[in-house]
């Protein structure tokens, strides 16, 4: 392994490729890392990978049986009427990748002290790790949410667009990972105080209830959050069959991807040169 390049906010800001060649140079630790980090989670256990289906799979039972047969609730999802379930599960898969992965990320480097302490590597690969290892999960919830579309009739073609619309949500919640990493460092209590963050966005996004009947006056509460922009065009894209990609949202979702990100690895870059001293 290579020892730890010393890196200039002017550098980060004058060459935006940096952090992807610090993911290409260390893309086997990383990768290493994120396997590593994902296959303890199941450990010992008896179904072990099978555990990362088998979650989604129920829980998408449960809200089917809870709010299908017994409430026989619908939703609108484009011109036709969409299974609250389904609906509902959709959102969730999309919102648990941005959840996971920034609270996973509150103790990706205080759990990591040997290695920060000897610097033998770029130490932002250890959030790019920990994203990864949220983003396996949050992959296999996605996979599971479109094939439930498809055999429900409620996914067409139009989910063809999610390889251009997941790279700008993957940034978004890459920069707020290096945000809680390195935050967690220096303020202990942080975990603690994004847990009940996480819970306010939750409820702040169109997740349990659709944006429409949010009246007029908390409108732009709903709006304010970015994460609702990025759950409602991921799963309009999933649960729609005759949607189509919202070309004018695009450049903000990127943008909005783009600032987080920027921000998160500059601040990660900045303050990393505290962590031995801290921990």
């Amino acid at each position: 392994m290579r020892r730890k390049s010393q890196t200039s906010l002017p550098e980060l800001l004058l060459s935006p490729l940096l952090p992807w060649r610090i993911l290409y140079a260390n893309r086997e630790l990383a990768g290493t890392l994120a396997f590593r980090t994902w296959q303890s989670r199941y450990k010992g256990s008896l179904f072990n990978f099978l555990w990362a289906f088998l979650t989604p799979l129920f829980l998408l039972l449960v809200y089917y049986l809870a709010f299908g047969l017994i409430l026989n609730l619908r939703s609108h999802a484009g011109n036709a009427e969409t299974p609250y379930a389904l609906t509902m599960f959709c959102g969730m898969a999309v919102y648990n990748i941005f959840s996971e992965s920034v609270s996973t990320a509150c103790y990706s480097v205080v759990s990591q002290p040997g290695y920060v302490k000897k610097a033998l590597f770029d130490l932002e690969v250890i959030p790019f790790s920990s994203f990864g290892s949220s983003l396996f999960s949050g992959g296999i919830w996605l996979a599971v949410a479109t094939a439930a579309g498809l055999i429900s009739g409620r996914t067409g073609l139009q989910c063809l667009w999610l390889p251009i619309l997941l790279p700008a949500y993957m940034l978004f919640c890459c920069g707020c990972v290096f945000l809680a990493a390195a935050g967690s460092v220096f303020l202990r209590d942080l975990p603690m105080l994004v847990q009940l963050l996480l819970q306010g966005l939750f409820f702040l996004c169109p997740i349990i209830y659709p944006a429409e009947i949010v009246p007029a006056a908390y409108q732009g509460w709903i709006r304010l959050n970015p994460l609702s922009w990025y759950v409602e065009s991921i799963r309009g894209v999933i649960l729609t069959t005759d949607g189509a990609l919202s070309w004018p949202t695009l450049p903000v979702l990127y943008l909005a991807g783009g600032i987080s990100f920027l921000l998160g690895f500059l601040f990660f870059a900045k303050t990393k040169r505290g962590f031995a001293d801290v921990l």
